[in-house]
């Protein structure tokens, strides 16, 4: 699954698509599914380590979709029950924390109380798979302002597009390191725009022409070829960012490692 990002104004655009992999579609994670029916899409740790959820269509939750694998990826890290590679701290997860004899997971709902009969968790190889997506859309945000000689602080207004992000917690997805760490204000959900466009071409020879305007405008960089890249990945592999600086408001909240 690619993740398409542009960066420019109403004179420029530059443009590429990064690997991002399927994880925020709920798949190649044990738990995870679409965002469909019985999905929990948002999760919470509150205070007193209460683990709360909502579930769409309600009723006893199947699996995780994208906004809530991101959800609980972002709790689990800022209330400390994993350090910043993606691994528990067993001290903290407590009986939560399972193993299946080759990798250790956390339960976020009961056999009990789930849809399917079996406990709903959260792997360390699903946490992974989501740190390596998470990583190749920042980094490949990260590029294209270098690219063109701007940083963070120089973006006016972000748009996220796509059925995923309209569920998507803007929060959530700042303290994973997926979107960069700038006024939320800024932030502005599209929707499926994709679907949206290809109605809109088809309504009026006006569309058809603002769209093949705007095609003609894009530059296309390919990542691959990108010197800088493979090193703007590998920094993005960590929660939220190698470079914590880059996240401030990030950096307040979370829970030192030990030893610092």
């Amino acid at each position: 699954t690619n993740g398409e990002i542009v960066l420019g104004n109403a004179e420029w655009m530059v443009t590429c698509a990064c690997s991002a992999g399927p994880a925020f579609e709920g798949s190649g994670t044990k738990c995870g599914m679409p965002a469909a029916e019985g999905a929990m899409n948002k999760v919470e740790i509150t205070e007193t380590e209460e683990l709360k959820y909502t579930v769409i269509g309600g009723g006893k939750p199947k699996g995780l979709c994208g906004s809530g694998l991101i959800d609980i990826l972002a709790e689990l890290f800022i209330h400390g029950y994993i350090d910043r590679q993606g691994q528990f701290r067993e001290e903290k997860a407590g009986g939560r924390l399972i193993s299946d004899g080759r990798d250790r997971g956390f339960i976020i709902e009961t056999a009990e109380h789930s849809y399917w009969g079996k406990d709903i968790v959260i792997m360390e190889r699903d946490i992974a798979n989501l740190i390596r997506t998470k990583g190749a859309i920042y980094s490949a945000c990260s590029l294209l302002l270098k690219n063109v000689g701007l940083n963070c602080s120089d973006i006016g207004e972000v748009y996220i597009a796509g059925g995923f992000g309209e569920s998507l917690d803007v929060e959530s997805a700042v303290r994973i390191g997926l979107l960069p760490d700038i006024d939320r204000t800024k932030f502005y959900y599209l929707g499926n725009s994709s679907l949206a466009g290809a109605y809109m071409r088809l309504l009026s020879r006006r569309n058809r022409e603002l769209a093949d305007s705007a095609a003609k405008k894009m530059t296309y960089i390919e990542l691959m070829t990108e010197p800088c890249y493979m090193n703007e990945y590998t920094g993005s592999l960590f929660l939220p960012h190698t470079e914590i600086n880059l996240f401030p408001s990030v950096k307040k909240m979370i829970v030192p490692d030990k030893g610092g």
